[in-house]
């Protein structure tokens, strides 16, 4: 009784492990034209997470996104948009997977976009966020 009580208070942790992704972008004047994508496997493979058009309001600013992917997940396709055309001026963007850097590009000289296919590295799984296994149990 006690292992089968163990083994299911570790199902949520096995089911859903996951990866952290941290996504560091430096806007430039016009942060609103900003957009990126991130893609299971291939571009336009199945969406992981996004942000759309107008998420980022604070010009010449360094923004921190964290979303977390399944641990299933082998390769990415990170793709960057810019509505105007003329990439993030002056402005740079990184990529991050469980604390490995996956996409370094310190200069944004791109126009309407660009995509990075990458492959996921191997790291430890984390809990999804608000899950909590106990370190003491009684029983």
């Amino acid at each position: 009784m006690k292992k089968l009580l163990f083994i299911l208070l570790l199902i949520p942790v096995l089911v859903f492990s996951q990866k952290e992704v941290i996504i560091n972008i430096k806007t430039d004047t016009y942060p609103s034209e900003t957009k990126w994508v991130l893609y299971d496997s291939i571009y336009q493979g199945d969406t992981l997470h996004h942000v759309p058009y107008g998420y980022y309001t604070q010009n010449n600013t360094m923004h921190s996104d964290t979303v977390y992917i399944p641990d299933s997940i082998t390769n990415i396709s990170f793709v960057i948009f810019d509505s105007y055309g003329d990439g993030i001026v002056n402005g740079e963007y990184y990529v991050m997977i469980c604390g490995d850097t996956v996409v370094d590009y310190p200069v944004s000289t791109f126009t309407n976009g660009l995509i990075h296919n990458r492959t996921v590295p191997q790291c430890l799984s984390n809990p999804p966020p608000g899950i909590c296994v106990p370190s003491i149990l009684n029983i």
